[in-house]
């Protein structure tokens, strides 16, 4: 019956991940005693990785080194576990040994527990993984904060930086290329490949370059999606947008929804919504959406100018969120017909003498408009007879877009004449 002891050991880890093309091997020293002296000559080891100093749960599969060579008691082995097996938690190696092909093991007691080197200590939990695509990546992986943090089989070049938690709320990266900054409970998907989850909780990535910000439960699901931050908002559509606020969806391409409940869900479309506890949502594409309760102001700052200036080349469609008391169309016409200058006007017909009709580019809905003419005196004194005095009549025709303008002296006859006008409406 022979007794094997085995004292001081020593771990000198190698830099596994940390440059390119190392292994995951690192070297044990070991002093192994039979009978309370020290050995010599050739033994079979097995080594076998813990995650507890008793019992507790064995790490990768059990290494076995026979005819390893045993010289005044001290022996040298290369170990390797695999990428997984120093998550940044205690392990314990227990050691079983015989003599060089014997017929059973003695395994040794205690355990031996794997000690980091003192500048290791400066960073717990901090540790790499080396790429696991084989030759065609080379780009380790990095994982900090809580132990359970993890990356999926065959994942390459993450990055968790930190956050998570023992009790139930891991960071997890499952695609090439991803970032997960902090906070807990946050995950990049298979198909999330080059996102960016910066810190908040419970956040998902699922598509190729998502950002998320921070927040809490936002989800980016399209391809090039940005989450800004708030909570529980989705970015579902290609280079769709959220920055922030509750509840908000960017459903279509390059849509933007923000604020409370808005919901983005055509193509290039706006949305925000105001504190009303409803949804606003979009209904065609290329659409701007604003539900404001307490109303809209448009303000510019005093002596600043618009870039760009309401000309008759400037088709303003007249819309339904700011209708009344609203200047639709304005405009100078000369005697013979001709427009000097206008505004949302397409055309002016002189029918005869002091006849003319007017057209609007755009229509107004419901016909719900005031059209207000003033005769010009240019060159004129001021009018001393009814003949030369000049006044306008303004007929509105049975129709959204269309108007008459009639002049005539004090004697009431139709007389060419310059004129301007403005139309209100909504």
């Amino acid at each position: 019956m022979r007794n094997f002891s085995m004292s001081v050991a020593i771990l000198a880890l190698s830099i596994s991940g940390m440059v390119f093309g190392a292994s995951t091997e690192f070297t044990y020293q070991g002093q192994l005693r039979q009978d309370t002296l020290p050995a010599n000559g050739s033994y079979d080891l097995k080594f076998a990785l813990f995650d507890a100093a008793t019992s507790g749960n064995q790490i990768s599969s059990t290494l076995s080194l026979p005819n390893v060579t045993v010289t005044n008691g001290l022996f040298t082995v290369s170990l390797d576990y695999g990428v997984k097996a120093f998550s940044g938690a205690d392990r314990w190696l227990e050691v079983q040994v015989q003599p060089a092909g014997g017929a059973s093991y003695t395994t040794l007691t205690p355990r031996q527990k794997l000690t980091a080197t003192p500048y290791a200590l400066a960073l717990p939990n901090l540790r790499t993984e080396a790429s696991q695509n084989g030759p065609t990546f080379l780009s380790a992986n990095v994982i900090g904060g809580a132990s359970v943090n993890t990356v999926g089989a065959n994942v390459t070049g993450v990055v968790i930086a930190g956050g998570g938690a023992t009790n139930g709320f891991p960071q997890t990266i499952n695609a090439n290329y991803s970032v997960i900054g902090g906070g807990y409970s946050n995950t990049v998907g298979v198909n999330g490949g080059n996102s960016t989850i910066a810190g908040g909780i419970g956040h998902s990535a699922n598509s190729t370059g998502v950002t998320i910000g921070g927040g809490q439960s936002n989800t980016g699901s399209g391809s090039l999606a940005t989450i800004g931050g708030g909570q529980s908002n989705t970015a579902s559509g290609a280079n769709s947008t959220v920055p922030g606020g509750f509840s908000n969806t960017a459903s279509g391409t390059s849509s933007f929804a923000a604020g409370y409940r808005a919901k983005a869900a055509n193509n290039g479309s706006f949305v925000w919504g105001d504190s009303t506890n409803a949804d606003v949502t979009s209904t065609a594409n290329d659409q701007f959406v604003v539900r404001a309760a307490g109303g809209v102001i448009l303000n510019a700052a005093a002596g600043t100018t618009h870039s760009v200036n309401a000309t008759n080349a400037v088709v303003v469609p007249v819309g339904t969120q700011f209708r009344d008391n609203t200047v639709i169309a304005w405009g100078h016409v000369a005697a013979s017909g001709a427009i000097t200058d206008a505004f949302n006007i397409a055309s002016v017909v002189k029918n005869s003498a002091g006849n003319y009709t007017v057209t609007m580019a755009s229509p107004v809905s419901g016909a719900a408009y005031v059209p207000v003419a003033t005769p010009m005196f240019v060159g004129v004194s001021q009018p001393t007879t009814a003949a030369t005095m000049r006044f306008a009549t303004v007929q509105q025709l049975l129709s959204n877009t269309t108007f008459n303008v009639f002049i005539n002296s004090g004697t009431f006859a139709a007389t060419d004449n310059d004129f301007t006008f403005i139309v209100m409406g909504r």
